[in-house]
């Protein structure tokens, strides 16, 4: 059985570690992730301060996943985070930017790995004034670069 977030071997658990470090970075001023958490009030829902309820919410880490809040501007609560995989993660940073092309509206990471490059193509072709369909559309050529046709 778990007791305060640690295994029968007394280490401690994953759940209990991203318990502990969602509570300092909202709660602690002296974290060094508080400035982008507590200062700018993200929050800890009140019953996730005791660690047996947040595990009774969200049960144990999965492997290779990391607590996120799907509504970034909200705070830590039952109903706002999940264990999420390291794209949903990156997918889900206040950062990115979204594109619109053909009626769907996709973040640049996800543009980037459904045509099989990577975003620094992407980013490289808007900041030179490509239209959003010229970036999604022009092939990607190694060696001579490929300047947009009209369309």
């Amino acid at each position: 059985m778990i007791k305060h977030g640690q295994n029968r071997n007394g280490s401690r658990t994953g759940a209990y570690a991203s318990w502990a470090s969602m509570i300092q970075r909202c709660t602690n001023p002296h974290h060094h992730k508080y400035p982008r958490y507590g200062a700018v009030g993200i929050s800890v829902d009140p019953s996730w301060r005791d660690f047996p309820q947040f595990f009774s919410d969200m049960g144990e880490r999965p492997q290779g996943r990391t607590l996120d809040r799907i509504k970034g501007s909200e705070g830590y609560s039952p109903t706002n985070c999940r264990w999420a995989t390291p794209m949903q993660q990156q997918h889900n940073m206040k950062t990115n930017r979204f594109l619109e092309y053909n009626g769907e509206i996709k973040c640049q990471n996800e543009w980037a790995q459904q045509l099989g490059t990577d975003s620094s193509t992407i980013r490289y072709r808007l900041r030179r004034g490509w239209t959003i369909e010229q970036t999604l559309t022009t092939p990607v050529k190694f060696g001579n670069r490929i300047v947009p046709h009209s369309v």
